[in-house]
Formats: C-alpha cells, structure tokens, sequence
C-alpha cells in the first residue's frame, strides 16, 4: 500500500507458507456465525483474594512449600515466595472450609508479584489465587461458603465469555474503513498516515485467541525477524528454560499463553492445557484483531493495519471450543494477561470479548490505567455483557458501518464513547488448511463483522497518538487524556443514525485525532474533582484554574499546561 497517493489499493490473496515461499491466489477464508452466547462458568476452579493476615500466611506456604522441593534454598523460605501450588493456605478456618468443598490445591493467579510496600495504597496481587477443585465438586458452593469467611475479600466463579465477533460470509474487496470516496465517510487514514505511521516502540498488547506468528502480513517473510510481532529482548537473548528477566514468566520470547484449562467443550486440535510462551492462534479471531491494529503495510500482500509501525504482543487468553469456535474466554486469564502487558511495557491493551467484573479482572485493570496504559474495549454485540467497557477509565468502541449507521449488532448505551468501523472488515486469518484438526493453521485472509474489529481500530489509533507525541518529544497521554483526545475528534455521525443514542461522541477520525487543536486534558491528582472547575483570574500571561477534590485539597493549575501551581 502507498500512502499519499490519494487512494488506496489492497491486494487480496490467501496465503500459505510452505519452504519459506508465499503463495497468493487462494480463497479468502470463510467463516460460519454462531449465535451470540452468555456467560458459563469454570467447573474446576475458582477465584480467591485473600485478606492481608491471610495473604502472609499463605505467602510463607508457599516458600515452605517451594524449599521443600528444592526451588530455593531452606534458609531463604522466609525471605521468597516462588510461584509455586500449594495445598493449604496456612490460616485454619480456610483450610478446614476447602477441604470440605474440595479445593486440592491453590495457586498464584499472577506471577512474579511481590507484596506492595507497608503502607501502601497498591493492589497486593500476591492476595489472589486460583483454587483448584476436585472433580465433582461444586464451583457455586465453593465460592458462596469460602466468600463467607473473614479472612476471605471474595471467591467468585470464573467467567467464560465469547470474542465480541459476528462472521460475515460474503466478501468484500476494499478497506472501505480507510478511505471510502467520495463522501469520505471514513477514518481519513491516508491522510492520518501522512502525519504518523506509527512508532515500533509502541506496544499493543493484543489480548484474544493468540495471533499466527508465522503469518506473512504479521510476522513477516523474513526468517529471523519477527515483523510485526513484539519480542522480549531480553527473553530473546537469554537462556532457554531460564527466566532472564525475572519477570516470573520463562522463554516469553513472543508474548504468552494464558490459557490452561481441562479438554471438556475444547474443539479438537486446541491447545488448551498448561500456560507457556506459545501464543500461537488456532481459533483466528486474535490474529484477525492483530492484523486490524498492525497488519504489515507496503509489502506488496494481503491488508494493511491502522498502524503501520507498532509491535503486537500476543497475550492468549481465549481458545476455540465447541459452539464458539471463534473463541471463549476466561476471565481470570484475562486479569493475568492485563497484569502481565501493563508490567512488560504495553501502551495499549485491546480487550475485543464480552467481560465480566471479577475482583482479579478489575484490580489488574485498576493498576495497569494507573501505570498509564491505555485500555480499549469493544462494546460487545447483541447485548452481550461489558463490565470492563462501563468503567470510566477503559474506552469502549461501538460499531459502525459503511455510511456510519451503527452496526444492528452493537452493544449501544451510556458506557460507549465513540464508534468504528466494524462491518465487513478484511483482517488476517489463522485457518483450517483441511488436513484435519490437528494440522497447522495456514494464514490466509477474512472478511468478518463485530465490534472485535471496531476496538483494534481504535487501539491502532491510540499507537499513532502515542507515536506522534513521542516524536514531538511529549510525554505520552494518560488513559483518561487518550480518551478525551479520541472522542473530542471523532465525526459527527448523527445524520447517519436519526434519533440513536447510545454510541458515544461520533466516530474514529485518525486525521482529526493527529491533528486538530486540543480542547481539553486530564491530569492525574490523586483523586476525584468534586464540581466544576473554576477560572481565576489570571496572574499576567498565566491562566488558572481550580478544582476542589474528593480528598479535600484545593488543587490549582496552569491553563495552557496543566502543570500543578503551589
């Protein structure tokens, strides 16, 4: 694809890869629609946070536990608390409850957590454990009687909830999204991508099905390079088996595997047990999303992404299962995978599936905005629930079509700030090359519904904000000041949509968002603000303004540059 030409030609092929060579011509993939399915439930296991007393106690488990296989040495148990099962929490009233309702074992939900310093404020994400359950045993009863306890925050059953994407059979030949002549009813890409193309050193964490890493429109045709797709350096350059970067992940080269589930309802060939530094998709919605955001541009094949320069980091959360074969997903994995892509760098985290609020989900959520990660949100389709997209500080991404009517299928509601295209989209693919469920998928090409493709467009977005505030040399925006950025410059689409509601400000405008004069900001201060702001009088040149806020100080800052003024 060229850019500054004024049009944009896409070639279409599917492609495989057999000896390094690609080879076009072959059909789009096609894709069958299921119905749009509610919430199940974990049968084997469940969520836990622990209290403070408790969470010590089970810490000091767990390096016991950890000494007596030989993980550390016996004289540092005290000190160390590896990532390590354990069988017994260390606190009476809990043991005593779990063995009744068959837990057989707790392990950490997030890895390489260390407890936040005495006196602080910050999430202790030592606090949470998966506990395990024997077969049998009722993940309901479970929960409700350990939820119970004092010494208990919460015990929740783990949600499995669908990607957020209605397949679409027919094809359909043009990235109307980017450039869509001559009403210009579009992104304005082209003209977006005159301003930035991206920066490699901006990170979208892709938290899905996994993407293909051996797809040429994502990982590339060079061997050795890995394209489009984040590396670790670290990891990269280190030794196998061995955690070089101590981030309590081993060899996650590529991104990681979050999913380790038993093989009921899994469809046949899925990788579905034991997490690891495999992110590879099977199901193909999450290389679909990875190619949305940064499908590689200029190379002659296939599709271009919102983002020409950006790294994807494939965080697999989801896998392909029996009436969902585009994926399920599990909330807990979820909440290690947002933990994992706010500590490892990500900017951006896209989040394309219907959630539900879990204590784990929300508190890694809560940290990774705080760090000042942006997290996109899809809206969800045909009433699906969106716990993660309400929250103020996530942006949730309606779905629009061509002429920008919001999609029928969309989620639409108070909770949605702005709209994309998601309609027809053509994205990569991971898909069946028909020797059986057990062979490779083959990358190809499809085309494909649902506000999964809206939120990537608008995560690509955010990487060109963020890249062309890197190259001013300012600092990056804030979660909230990405927000306001993306919905102040979206277009009008009213017209398009006579008496809705319910889709937020208008939809993506990547040229606007680049380009047009800011009109508000946000500033972290620790709290809320409590009324409006009020306008001092200005003290010479500078411009003042005052808030009052929730922890009762009275915070004063400069008009033009939001710096705090004593």
């Amino acid at each position: 694809m060229r850019r500054g030409a004024g049009v944009i030609r896409i070639v279409l092929a599917a492609v495989a890869l057999t000896t390094g060579t690609v080879h076009a011509g072959a059909p789009i993939a096609r894709v069958e629609a299921p119905g749009v399915a509610g919430a199940s439930w974990a049968t084997d296991r469940i969520e836990v946070q622990l209290r403070p007393h408790a969470a010590r106690a089970a810490r000091a488990m767990r390096a016991a536990e950890a000494a007596r296989v030989g993980m550390i040495p016996v004289n540092a148990a005290h000190t160390e608390a590896p990532d390590v099962a354990i069988a017994r929490i260390g606190v009476a009233a809990i043991d005593r409850e779990a063995a009744a309702l068959g837990v057989i074992a707790f392990e950490p939900e997030f890895k390489g957590e260390s407890p936040p310093a005495e006196g602080s404020n910050a999430t202790d994400f030592t606090s949470f454990y998966l506990a395990r359950l024997r077969p049998g045993a009722s993940a309901e009863l479970a929960a409700s009687r350990l939820r119970a306890l004092p010494e208990v925050v919460s015990a929740e059953r783990i949600a499995l909830l669908p990607v957020s994407v209605i397949p679409n059979d027919s094809l359909f030949t043009q990235s109307w999204w980017f450039y869509d002549p001559p009403l210009r009813r579009d992104l304005n890409a082209p003209e977006a991508w005159d301003v930035s193309i991206g920066d490699s050193a901006i990170v979208i964490g892709v938290l899905d099905t996994g993407v293909l890493p051996y797809h040429p429109d994502l990982g590339g045709t060079v061997a050795g390079r890995a394209g489009q797709i984040w590396t670790n350096a670290t990891e990269a350059a280190g030794v196998m088996g061995v955690d070089d970067d101590g981030n309590g992940f081993i060899d996650d080269v590529h991104g990681w595997d979050f999913v380790n589930r038993p093989g009921d309802g899994v469809t046949a060939g899925e990788d579905f047990a034991d997490q690891d530094a495999d992110p590879t998709d099977f199901a193909g919605h999450g290389t679909a999303v990875a190619g949305v955001i940064g499908a590689i541009a200029d190379n002659g094949i296939g599709v271009t992404g919102t983002a020409w320069n950006v790294r994807v980091m494939p965080l697999r959360i989801g896998w392909s299962a029996e009436g969902a074969p585009l994926g399920l997903v599990d909330m807990s994995s979820v909440a290690q995978a947002l933990r994992y892509g706010a500590r490892n760098g990500a900017s951006v985290l896209n989040c394309s599936f219907a959630t539900l609020n879990q204590a784990g989900l929300f508190a890694a959520a809560s940290a990774a905005t705080r760090a000042g990660v942006t997290i996109v949100a899809a809206a969800g389709n045909g009433g699906q629930p969106h716990d993660l997209a309400s929250r103020a500080d996530v942006i949730a991404v309606a779905a629009s079509g061509r002429g920008d009517a919001i999609a029928g299928f969309s989620n639409r509601g108070p909770y949605v700030d702005l709209a994309a295209p998601g309609v027809r989209i053509l994205s990569t693919f991971a898909a069946d090359g028909g020797g059986g469920s057990a062979a490779p998928r083959l990358p190809a090409y499809v085309e494909i519904d649902g506000t999964s493709f809206s939120a990537p467009m608008v995560a690509g977005g955010a990487a060109l904000v963020q890249a062309q505030r890197r190259a001013l040399g300012e600092p990056p925006l804030s979660p909230i000041g990405m927000l306001l950025r993306l919905t102040e410059t979206t277009d009008d689409i009213a017209d398009a949509n006579p008496g809705a509601t319910g889709y937020g400000s208008g939809r993506l405008n990547l040229r606007r968002a680049l380009t047009d004069r800011p009109t508000s900001t946000a500033t972290r201060a620790g709290a809320t603000t409590i009324g409006p702001a009020l306008v001092l009088p200005p003290d010479g040149a500078l411009q003042r303004i005052a808030y009052l806020t929730s922890n009762q100080q009275l915070l004063v800052m400069a008009g033009q540059s939001s710096d705090s003024l004593d």
